[in-house]
């Protein structure tokens, strides 16, 4: 059986078609990979600002914290070394287990 010339003809115009049709399919991933990578890095730097804010205000709620209390120490001195001469013995019975 021999080809037709319409037979060759389509199958080249097939060969064509498929051969555009990987083109698209590389051009396709390499801008879903582009897009991906650009995604993921705005998404870091979104991340990295999130952590930059959180760490600011912990650090802010710590410091306000620790003024508290200096301040309450200072009111009460007494109260203050008793609370830690008890929680001394607490801690040191617990150890010594």
């Amino acid at each position: 059986m021999t080809a037709t010339p319409r037979f060759d003809t389509d199958a080249a115009k097939l060969r064509e078609d498929i051969d555009a049709l990987k083109d698209d399919m590389k051009a396709l991933l390499l801008n879903l990979k582009t897009s991906a990578q650009t995604t993921g890095a705005a998404t870091t730097a979104r991340i990295g600002d999130e952590i930059g804010s959180i760490d600011a205000r912990v650090q802010a709620q710590a410091t306000a914290s620790m003024a508290q209390i200096e301040r309450q120490v200072g009111e009460n001195p007494l109260l203050a070394v008793l609370i830690a001469t008890g929680l001394g013995f607490v801690v040191g019975r617990l150890l010594s287990r």
